[in-house]
């Protein structure tokens, strides 16, 4: 589902994500309300960070956490027994998330984008949902970073000289989740997109970010002796052009089953 191999790295630098993912959080409760919650499932969970906010929001009995790494799955199981919370992990991407006992709650941020079979994603997510279970993720959607892309593209190309490898993630629009969830039977389907650029305060912080969440599958295709060049490039540019923001569209998924 993502690049992201160290919850340490990954908890340090994801205070974006963490944002996006609090409003998710807040959204759920929101739409939930006071019922109990059985069973909640945190699709691509990363380190944990957001998963804790929705055991101390909801106080579910049992949480699964799901990332395609196992570090990853295993750091929130942990941070999630620490609530004093049943947790179970799961290895994978979601098009192959199962459960044996239906969610009363699946739940993504920042993620699904990843995954490149939507179509697969949505099939996983209906069939764990319990009836009258709730869907509520974000991930990145149509238009998601195409100036900043433009740039990286531009100076992969100068300093490497050929184009970079296709970008790994699948960034969609919202009537096509809509027709997808639809289709399979969901109910109150609310999809959408809207705009959530992100600006750093400093070169550094920005050069950071790029480098561990959204250049990291380019940057691994340049070659080692090239890769200090094209960040500090990037960085240029990105003070130069975009000034330090990261021009990121979200696609929100709401629905019941």
């Amino acid at each position: 589902m993502s690049h992201f191999t160290d919850p340490a790295v990954y908890e340090r630098i994801s205070t974006v994500q963490a944002e996006w993912g609090r409003v998710v959080v807040e959204d759920v409760v929101g739409l939930w309300g006071a019922r109990p919650v059985d069973v909640l499932a945190d699709l691509g969970c990363g380190s944990g960070r957001v998963t804790e906010m929705a055991v101390r929001a909801l106080h579910p009995r049992r949480v699964i956490c799901q990332d395609v790494v196992a570090s990853m799955a295993s750091a929130t199981a942990a941070r999630v027994r620490a609530l004093g919370c049943e947790a179970t992990e799961s290895v994978g991407d979601a098009a192959s998330f199962t459960t044996e006992t239906p969610c009363d709650i699946i739940f993504s941020t920042a993620a699904l984008h990843w995954v490149l079979d939507h179509d697969g994603v949505a099939q996983a997510i209906h069939n764990a949902l319990a009836p009258g279970g709730l869907l509520r993720a974000q991930c990145g959607g149509a238009g998601n970073l195409r100036r900043a892309s433009a740039v990286s593209q531009r100076i992969y190309r100068e300093v490497v000289g050929k184009d970079p490898p296709p970008y790994p993630a699948r960034f969609a629009g919202a009537e096509e989740w809509t027709a997808r969830l639809t289709s399979l039977g969901m109910k109150r389907v609310d999809c959408r997109l809207r705009d959530a650029p992100a600006v750093f305060p400093t070169p550094e912080r920005f050069e950071e970010f790029v480098r561990n969440v959204v250049l990291t599958p380019w940057l691994r295709a340049v070659p080692e002796g090239l890769q200090e060049e094209f960040m500090r490039r990037v960085v240029e540019a990105a003070v130069r052009e975009l000034e330090l923001t990261l021009d990121y569209v979200r696609l929100e998924l709401t629905a019941w089953k």
